[in-house]
């Protein structure tokens, strides 16, 4: 609320004021790009937008696609109300579209299809139908910034973090960065219940975003037995399912498995404005067998309906097979791939690693080195200075990052603005490294594993000390008991000197 009190509103009721407060990072950065734009021939000194998460590597096949659609035909009833969730045809178009694309069990019924104006309105929705004002949904972290801001602005849903880390938990079953295990999900709901929470659902998005990696169907039905345990609603947001850009992944639907959550508590999520570049269109969907929601989704299809037009339109799309399977996905996957190889070769010039993705229009990057301090206001001061050197890229504080200094880059912009925009990031990084030949990572100067964990370890406590509990729950002792190898390490080292 630009630090204004609740008295400072006088004519604005006292829900309105609290919506205010909800703070949203990615709209504030992305109102300051949209304010000085950039353009190679009238603004080459604008700013890039490599924030917003959107797809313009595809705009000469859609624009020439979308040409070939005669609106002079439009069927009349198009012209007078509708099913506000979607007229029948549309939804019967999609139920053929994603029992295609997605694979389900069992062909999918357009009447268990809800079309709104955008996935955040399907988010908030669900939240209204799920929660109760102070109820509870986990989500891993970092997780996309706009969900805290499309349960919590209106539907006043709390969100309680899964937090997932640069390092593993060993005792977690853990392998790789950022993993989400069954182990981080029951320390999440224990915690949150011990917190005097009630948690009512799980949010999670295949293929990720921020990360960019994809769930497997054995860590899918873990996930989906996790809810089942606790009776929890699981909404899988797969909004970027048809953008996976590695030709060796393919990614499992939740509607391709069965048996492992009671139908009813399973929510799928999908929209138009990443897989098909058409955020403007704003239409998304929900699919859900549950009799007791859908009650509740179609009564509120009057408030949020998607214009008739815009569903005749994206229809002719989603019939059209061929053009899907011979020119548009593979087009948009091949580009997708290309874009991503180019960003990730570009700051591996610097040193930078960059989380291996495998979809969606982003990748998640490591800029610890470069974040002075390592906390939420160094986060800030880098974005802020790659927006002044006309480029916008995302700090993990807008996407709830348990760790400090990971930006989320968006490599799907065009040629003309891809290219400079790397370049400027890479300018930015250059300068920071220049004035701080302090902070150089030592992994990228020595190659020893001891040196690599004890870096990845002192993250790590700068960030769990931040937590005013952290310190009674984790004592010298129970590290040396946690870590054995890593202290026998430190310790020779430390006798050796």
């Amino acid at each position: 609320m630009s630090g204004k009190s609740s008295d400072t509103f006088s004519f604005i009721s006292k829900r309105a004021v609290k919506s205010l407060s909800c703070e949203n990072v990615l709209l504030e950065f992305f109102a300051k790009t949209a304010a000085n734009p950039f353009n190679a021939e009238t603004n080459p000194s604008g700013i890039i937008n490599m924030g917003t998460s959107e797809n313009k590597l595809v705009m000469d096949i859609l624009n020439e696609r979308f040409s070939k659609i005669s609106l002079g035909n439009l069927p009349n009833q198009l012209m007078q109300y509708n099913d506000m969730h979607g007229t029948a045809s549309f939804r019967s178009a999609l139920a053929a579209f994603l029992t295609r694309y997605m694979k389900p069990v069992s062909p999918i019924d357009k009447d268990n299809l809800f079309v709104f104006n955008g996935c955040g309105s399907v988010i908030e929705m669900l939240g209204f139908a799920i929660c109760d004002d102070g109820d509870c949904v986990l989500i891993p972290a970092p997780y996309y910034g706009a969900f805290q801001t499309d349960l919590a602005t209106r539907m006043g849903c709390d969100v309680y973090s899964i937090e997932l880390t640069h390092a593993v938990k060993a005792e977690y079953g853990e392998t790789v960065p950022f993993e989400l295990s069954i182990g981080r999900m029951e320390q999440a709901y224990k915690s949150a219940k011990s917190a005097g929470l009630n948690v009512r659902a799980i949010i999670l998005a295949n293929p990720n975003n921020p990360l960019g990696n994809v769930y497997t169907k054995a860590q899918l039905l873990s996930y989906l037995k996790f809810a089942d345990k606790y009776k929890l609603h699981f909404i899988l947001d797969e909004i970027y399912f048809l953008s996976i850009y590695d030709p060796d992944v393919s990614m499992t639907t939740g509607l391709s498995l069965s048996g492992a959550i009671d139908p009813n508590l399973l929510h799928i999520v999908w929209g138009f404005s990443k897989d098909f570049a058409v955020s403007g269109f704003r239409t998304g969907l929900v699919h859900t067998v549950n009799s007791e929601l859908a009650s509740v989704l179609f009564s509120s299809g009057y408030f949020q309906s998607v214009p008739t037009i815009a569903q005749y339109v994206l229809q002719c799309i989603v019939e059209d097979f061929d053009w899907l399977d011979t020119v548009y996905f593979p087009t948009n996957q091949e580009r997708l791939r290309k874009a991503n190889n180019y960003v990730c070769s570009e700051l591996d010039e610097l040193g930078v690693q960059c989380l291996p993705s495998v979809g969606g229009l982003y990748v998640w990057v490591d800029f610890r080195e470069f974040v002075q301090p390592l906390n939420k206001e160094g986060e800030m001061k880098l974005m802020e200075r790659f927006l002044e050197n006309g480029v916008y890229i995302t700090a993990g504080l807008a996407f709830q990052a348990p760790e400090f200094g990971w930006f989320r880059i968006i490599f799907s912009v065009n040629d003309i603005q891809l290219k400079p925009g790397v370049q400027r990031i890479k300018k930015v990084l250059s300068e920071v490294k220049g004035k701080n030949t302090h902070v150089d990572n030592p992994r990228k100067n020595h190659g020893s594993e001891a040196e690599e964990n004890l870096d990845d370890l002192v993250v790590k406590l700068q960030n769990q000390i931040s937590s005013s509990d952290w310190l009674t729950h984790n004592t010298a002792d129970k590290w040396v008991k946690d870590n054995p190898t890593l202290a026998s390490k430190f310790l020779e080292e430390k006798n050796r000197k």
